[in-house]
């Protein structure tokens, strides 16, 4: 399987705006704007969302119930 990054661009010959391709671990990458057709090279600018963070708190624990108490 194959993976393709991708990321929005905006042709520099006519401003229409699509979907960037890159391979992974390359940098940069030939692009062909799909309205015009002028081919460039654009530089991968990495992701175009913040990850999600997850923090995780633990609650203080509850004292032990006797047996037989509700």
């Amino acid at each position: 399987m194959r993976i393709t990054l991708h990321s929005p661009l905006d042709c520099p010959g006519c401003g229409s705006r699509f979907q960037g391709a890159w391979i992974p671990g390359e940098e940069t990458g030939g692009q062909a704007c799909p309205s015009c057709g002028r081919r460039f090279t654009a530089t991968w600018k990495g992701w175009t969302f913040t990850p999600e963070q997850t923090v995780v708190t633990r609650g203080e624990l509850s004292p032990a119930r006797p047996p037989g108490s509700r």
